[in-house]
């Protein structure tokens, strides 16, 4: 069945029972309801586990009275005891009844013959009252995970047109301020402050990772800052199932692994001074932009005192400055740059054939900072530059950059594994993004020159196709795509930044920069997976996008798991065994009585215990109490209900001692 979207879920969705693979074949067996009908399913679950408990100790009541039961003359607790055990309807009023007996015989030897039961009956009483109440677990124990109703199955591509092109160029610069939204307010432990945006879409909240701040230099020694304070960030092996939300089995499943290595770079030896037209520019000479001729380096900046000549020449600071960022990638294939998807080549000591590389620049730009710090990045100058800021006219000792621009360079591996039945995986290498995806291509019965079109020969080649869709198809890396649309903002320092003073910097704050921009990356692939399962009709552009016919991907695109708070998911497992134990519990609970009848009719087994648990019901013990006076012609004596003649009338209670109320016959009573 299928549910339309409401105003508080923009996604639709799936209705009816699927398998959580993430719970496995038999636990993971769901049932999704509309919030409505759930909370009805909840209720309808608790009044039946609340009649399991009544027939649970109409059992035990049995068990009980046949235990007790002798022929042997008996004082008036045994019969009293009797008594309430055969006609107790529940627990809770058979202890009423047990503990009224208890206390009316506290005087007597045998007062403590009713205990036990009693005891029996506040133990089911308060078994009951705890499943009931953790009858909504049926629910909650599986979660808020559903399942997307998939609409237009498949990804943007790059329009031919160019104003279409621009509008999915704006879409997916949406999409990236949108993943460093969440990411500022999901990702970080530390962030206490109630945000705006719900951290409940994703099946994860966010994707774990494992730093190292004290890494080796991802370059030669001699290239960075520091040998052995570098960030290293490995995602481990992402279950694409788990973690990501993509439903499959475990012999259909996938693991997706990302690393991250960076570091400053140290300027000694590799920059360089060009005099212009613009002024005085510093070139950093780690490589050559492709595609520029015979130029020599591959980033140009501006002089520190063009940068701040306004704040040294009037005192003030610029209240729109803000760092200049900017980013050069190299991607590589089969070992070798890329020239398609790369803007630099870099110098071998940099170049590496088993990782794209990423070269970021950071400037102070006009940027003054309040106090001084040690971070490799930011590189400061740890004497203050004297500034006209304050209130009273005084110089104050603010501080600037050391140089122009600070290099930061990154080495990006991918991987991805295929897992295979019985546990194993077969994985591809850990490389650059174009090599990791060749590579693995033939875990999942396929080429890398294959993965096109609707066809992909077999589900499993189906699924990499699929999942490697997240990667970016409008811009030639993640990281470029990420810090060209967002720029300064990307830096976590940003926010201690207020009208062009940067506040405090710590000593690491390049690591906290770096390890937010990896947020924002796994953040960018949670939405990406839901894109690529539904994309809203009537936008835009999505004329532009490559939608997936094939049955295998619908059925990709119809198995992604999200977290909705509108609907309800069941145990399936868990409503069956409730349901079976319940029923049985209630067919024996009624076959009992039957039972024993045949018993006692067909071999007189156990006859004594068998009649006196008929004779001690309660229209029983009337007949009895009217036979016993003398009242009334009786038959079916053994049966549930017995009968008099026709019109026959009985006694009635003679009230003249209101503290013994007796049976007696006022007038034409059948006498026997």
């Amino acid at each position: 069945m299928d549910s339309p979207a409401g105003q508080a879920d923009q996604y639709p969705v799936y209705t009816g029972v699927w398998t959580n693979w993430s719970r496995g074949q038999v636990k993971g067996s769901t049932l999704t309801l509309r919030r409505r009908d759930a909370d009805l399913l909840i209720a309808l679950t608790a009044f039946f586990i609340a009649f399991v408990s009544s027939r649970t100790w109409k059992i035990l009541c049995f068990i009980f009275h046949r235990f007790y039961s002798t022929a042997a003359q008996q004082d008036t607790l045994y019969h009293q005891r009797q008594t309430i055990l055969r006609n107790s309807s529940s627990p809770e009023s058979g202890i009423q009844m047990l503990l009224q007996l208890l206390w009316a015989n506290r005087r007597s030897k045998g007062r403590f013959r009713p205990l036990l039961p009693a005891l029996v009956a506040i133990l089911c009483q308060s078994i009951f009252i705890v499943v009931g109440g953790l009858s909504s677990r049926l629910s909650t124990v599986v979660g808020d995970e559903v399942l997307i109703k998939s609409l237009n199955c498949g990804y943007t591509q790059g329009s031919t047109d160019r104003h279409v092109y621009f509008r999915q160029l704006a879409y997916e610069a949406s999409r990236v301020n949108s993943a460093a939204n969440y990411a500022q307010e999901c990702y970080t432990e530390e962030n206490t402050t109630p945000g705006f945006l719900s951290c409940g879409r994703f099946v994860t909240k966010s994707v774990g990772k494992r730093m190292n701040t004290k890494a080796s230099c991802p370059f030669k020694d001699h290239l960075c800052r520091s040998r052995h304070n570098n960030l290293h960030i490995d995602s481990g092996y992402i279950d694409t199932n788990t973690v990501l939300g993509l439903n499959a089995p475990p012999d259909e499943g996938m693991l997706f692994r990302n690393v991250l290595h960076c570091a400053p770079l140290t300027t000694t030896g590799f920059t360089s001074e060009m005099d212009t037209q613009l002024g005085n520019l510093t070139l950093y000479n780690y490589g050559s932009i492709i595609g520029a001729g015979d130029r020599e380096y591959v980033h140009a900046a501006r002089s520190l005192e063009y940068q701040y000549q306004v704040a040294k020449t009037n005192n003030i600071v610029v209240t729109y400055a803000n760092h200049d960022l900017t980013v050069y990638f190299r991607t590589v294939a089969n070992g070798k740059t890329y020239e398609q998807r790369s803007n630099f080549e870099p110098i071998s000591d940099i170049a590496r054939e088993d990782a794209d590389i990423h070269l970021i620049f950071l400037s102070g730009n006009g940027v003054i900072f309040t106090e001084p710090s040690k971070d490799p990045w930011y590189y400061l100058n740890n004497i203050s530059s004297p500034f006209n800021l304050s209130t009273d006219g005084r110089p104050e000792g603010m501080y600037v950059p050391k140089e122009p621009a600070s290099p930061l360079a990154c080495a990006t591996q991918y991987q991805f594994c295929n897992t295979a039945s019985r546990g194993t995986s077969r994985c591809g290498p850990l490389t650059g993004l174009h090599d990791a995806i060749a590579g693995a291509a033939r875990f999942f019965n396929t080429t890398s020159t294959k993965l096109g079109g609707q066809s992909r020969g077999s589900d499993t080649a189906a699924r990499f196709r699929y999942f490697t869709t997240i990667f970016p198809s409008l811009s030639p890396s993640e990281m470029f795509a990420l810090l060209s649309q967002l720029g300064p903002t990307a830096l976590s320092s940003q926010r201690d930044l207020s009208s062009g003073l940067q506040g405090n910097i710590a000593s690491d704050q390049w690591q906290l920069d770096v390890s937010h921009w990896w947020d924002i990356s796994m953040a960018i692939r949670q939405m990406k997976l839901l894109d690529i399962a539904y994309f809203p009709d009537g936008t835009d552009i999505s004329v532009g996008r490559f939608n997936y016919t094939g049955p295998e991907f619908q059925k990709l695109c119809n198995n992604q798991k999200i977290r909705s708070t509108d609907y309800g998911s069941f145990s399936l497992f868990g409503l069956l065994f409730v349901l079976t134990g319940g029923l049985l519990v209630t067919w024996i609970s009624y076959l009992l009585e039957p039972i024993s009848r045949i018993l006692h009719q067909k071999i007189g087994y156990n006859s004594y215990a068998h009649l006196e648990w008929v004779t001690n019901a309660t229209l029983q013990l009337q007949r009895l109490a009217h036979e016993g006076v003398g009242l009334g012609t009786w038959r079916e004596c053994t049966r549930t209900i017995p009968m008099t003649n026709p019109d026959e009338l009985l006694g009635s209670l003679d009230v003249s001692d209101a503290r013994h109320p007796i049976l007696y016959c006022r007038k034409n009573c059948g006498f026997t």
